[in-house]
């Protein structure tokens, strides 16, 4: 839950997350080293953090910001 910006913020961290243990992937890769079971967890934290972000991402495109009813009608958070 929260606001559309930290909702997209959210996002964004989960997919530099992924993209980092990606990267630290194709060095390991490079070097020969066989570390399989953690490269198997790794893997699916890659396919579980892209698939969140994802998720949010789809609600943030179909739903529209949610205004309070104060005076202010400051943006209130999403579940």
């Amino acid at each position: 839950s929260g606001t559309h910006a930290e909702l997209k913020k959210k996002s964004d961290k989960m997919r530099a997350r992924a993209d980092r243990i990606v990267k630290k992937h194709m060095d390991a890769d490079s070097s020969k080293s066989d570390k399989s079971g953690q490269h198997k967890k790794e893997k699916q934290t890659v396919e579980t953090l892209l698939r969140n972000a994802d998720k949010i991402d789809k609600f943030l495109a179909s739903n529209e910001k949610r205004l309070g009813h104060s005076r202010t009608k400051k943006e209130v958070q999403s579940n």
